[in-house]
């Protein structure tokens, strides 16, 4: 389905973006992993590797300038295209606005979910312009639609990401460049487990499939956005939440 191409995955040493580096390099991508932690990202490739298909990895903070450049000389020198880019690169903090001083996880949010797709996406453009298609799938949260208790700063990242898309997505088309939104919804990943162990009855009773969502529900709707499954589907916000927006 993905032969021949290059897919770049950020937040791809564990959870979410493990899954999608995974279920695109089983479809024959060659799959860069990008992350922050070295020893998980290549761990990342290594179960690629060993399941027979291609991947590489640059360890890399897309809120670093730095990282962001090393990134794009190796994207030039390794690969010369880019058809897939899926940022799933976040940070899950809680945030207050009624304490005294504004804590620094504001900020942090805003380099890694906000400014950190924005850098991906101005870095992998040019390669992503050479093809005559390709597609950018940005991983958002229902908590972009009905907002989070305690992660106002969260749900506000993954509202400007959604604005962000639908706004990217009409600016690319004559370039036939597709831009989709994933947005998941009470998910079971390293990043909010402990949080769902301890509300799960809560949870399970807001879902109109009564199960918690997994990675791989999530990978499997990136694979559609990714494939030409979708070739005719561009600015859309693609719910994977098990009917959560419906109760």
């Amino acid at each position: 389905m993905l032969s021949q191409k290059i897919a770049v995955v950020t937040g791809a040493g564990g959870g979410i973006g493990r899954e999608c580096a995974k279920i695109l390099a089983k479809e024959h991508a060659h799959v860069l992993v990008i992350g922050r932690h070295e020893e998980n990202i290549k761990e990342t490739v290594q179960q690629i590797l060993d399941d027979g298909y291609q991947a590489s990895y640059s360890k890399c903070d897309v809120s670093k300038e730095k990282d962001i450049k090393r990134l794009k000389t190796l994207i030039e020198e390794k690969f010369g295209k880019i058809d897939i880019l899926v940022n799933n690169a976040a940070l899950f903090l809680p945030t207050d606005l009624l304490k005294k001083d504004i804590e620094d996880e504001w900020q942090k949010m805003i380099d890694v979910n906000i400014n950190g797709v924005i850098q991906m996406v101005h870095t992998c453009l040019p390669y992503m312009m050479q093809q005559k298609d390709a597609s950018i799938i940005n991983l958002a949260s229902v908590d972009a639609f009905a907002g989070c208790m305690n992660y106002t700063g969260y749900s506000m990242t993954k509202g400007a990401v959604v604005s962000f898309s639908r706004s990217l997505a009409l600016d690319l088309g004559k370039y036939n460049i597709r831009v989709n939104v994933v947005a998941p919804g009470i998910t079971d990943t390293p990043m909010t487990h402990d949080r769902i162990e301890q509300n799960k009855e809560k949870y399970l009773k807001r879902l109109v499939l009564k199960r918690i969502g997994t990675d791989q529900d999530i990978a499997n709707a990136v694979l559609f956005l990714a494939s030409g499954m979708s070739n005719y589907v561009t600015g859309e916000v693609l719910n994977v939440n098990g009917g959560l927006q419906f109760v």
